[in-house]
C-alpha cells in the first residue's frame, strides 16, 4: 500500500500535538490548504518542503520517506 506524501505529513503534525490551524501558521499557510495536502486533493509547493519538514522536526529526506516501517520489512 502506498504512503502518500500528504498521510505522512498527517501523521507526523499529529504525533507532534500540532493541529492543522498551528502547522498552517507555522509555515504560513492556509489550515484549507493543510487539510488538501493531508487528505490528497493537492501537494505542497516544493520550495515549503525545507519548511513543512522544518515545522515538523524531521529531515527533509525523513519527510520524504513516504512507506510506513512495517513495508521497508517485507
Amino acid at each position: 500500500m502506498a504512503y502518500s506524501l500528504g498521510k505522512r505529513i498527517h501523521d507526523l503534525r499529529r504525533s507532534r500535538g500540532l493541529t492543522i490551524a498551528q502547522l498552517a501558521e507555522k509555515l504560513d499557510v492556509s489550515p484549507y490548504a493543510i487539510s488538501r495536502w493531508e487528505n490528497g486533493h493537492t501537494v505542497p509547493r516544493m520550495r515549503l518542503i525545507p519548511k513543512i519538514a522544518w515545522a515538523l522536526g524531521v529531515s527533509v529526506p525523513k519527510l520524504w520517506t513516504l512507506e510506513t516501517r512495517k513495508e521497508r520489512k517485507r
